[in-house]
């Protein structure tokens, strides 16, 4: 499990937040903000022998002016989700900490709701009981939840932050589906989000990944590791099949959010050869195609990307310290709220 869930953090930190195209958009209901985010992979469908492909190529012009573009309205989007936070700590947040110190509370101020390992209900029962708000934001968690599985995405995890006033909601679909997935379920939230009339902010992320592989999921650590060392032997296999010598560097392999699999690659001159020698390849040696796969790929080498930066050092930083920051900023506000002896 450690394992795997290294790898998801480095991928997702060093590839993904390079390639994926941002859409925002922020709508109000009274005291209620909700931050829509569409996570897209520029991605076009490549179907080769019955294996599809989702191919990014990183080495376009468009797609690298659409990253260029994306990191602009991120910053954007980080800065307006600060100032709401900060006006919410201290306009809103006083009222419940005095709520919970009513109460008798102490205790972790922020937890995940759903879904995977880091869930805590326990915190979020003792919290709903001690705080109308929390009651009501925890309701309202559920019914969010409950629509987006509803229109057919993944949520794949629900935090809940007390003391900066948000929900963050991770819901994930297939390539190439993220804003028709958004415009289906846009409707059925709003109304959800109408009845709710406490201060709040929801920030609902919807990204595209690639659907669980037959060829890892399910599958422990260990093997996990030895299945993607194999198929990136067929990578190098295929690459040699089509007349180019690549780097161990040159290729990356990795599994996603959803334990779907991702290729990062040097472009070839001809990638529909590539990718057709792949899938002849892997199907020989491996028994199965790398189906649903997302190919990424870049004209300089997986790690020197021409026009996006990459960040694959603070990756290994970002991936050590993500559980220990979220703990460090609830502490220092869980000692405010023990009483005194």
């Amino acid at each position: 499990m450690a394992t795997r869930l290294l790898i998801l953090l480095l991928l997702a930190a060093a590839v993904l937040t390079a390639v994926e195209v941002y859409h925002g958009q922020v709508v109000e209901f009274g005291n209620l903000t909700v931050v829509y985010s569409v996570y897209e992979l520029p991605a076009v469908g490549v179907e080769l022998n019955g294996c599809v492909y989702y191919v990014v190529r990183g080495h376009d012009p468009k797609v690298v002016d659409m990253w260029s573009r994306t990191q602009r309205e991120l910053a954007e989007f980080y800065n307006f989700t600060e100032r709401w936070r900060r006006e919410f700590q201290y306009g809103t947040w006083p009222i419940i900490a005095e709520e919970l110190r009513s109460a008798n509370y102490s205790g972790y101020l922020d937890f995940y709701y759903c879904c995977g390992p880091l869930v805590n209900k326990s915190i979020a029962e003792r919290l709903s009981k001690s705080s109308r708000w929390v009651n009501r934001t925890v309701s309202l968690a559920d019914a969010v939840s409950k629509t987006l599985k509803a229109a057919g995405l993944d949520v794949g995890g629900v935090y809940i932050n007390v003391w900066q006033g948000f929900i963050s909601v991770e819901a994930f679909t297939d390539p190439r589906r993220g804003l028709s997935q958004y415009a289906k379920v846009r409707g059925d939230l709003d109304s959800v989000f109408k009845a709710y009339k406490d201060k709040l902010l929801v920030i609902i992320n919807i990204k595209e990944a690639p659907a669980p592989s037959p060829y890892v999921v399910g599958l422990d650590p260990e093997s996990v590791r030895k299945k993607l060392a194999r198929l990136k032997e067929a990578i190098f296999q295929a690459y040699r099949e089509v007349g180019v010598d690549v780097n161990p560097i040159d290729v990356v392999t990795g599994i996603g959010a959803r334990e779907g699999l991702y290729l990062v690659l040097i472009a070839p001159p001809n990638e529909t050869h590539l990718l057709r020698a792949l899938t002849e390849r892997s199907v020989k040696e491996l028994g199965i195609c790398p189906n649903g796969s997302v190919v990424i790929f870049f004209k300089t080498g997986a790690l020197k990307p021409v026009g996006v930066d990459i960040p694959w050092r603070l990756a290994a930083l970002e991936a050590a310290a993500m559980a220990t920051a979220i703990s460090a900023a609830v502490y220092v506000v869980k000692k405010k709220l023990v009483k005194p002896k």
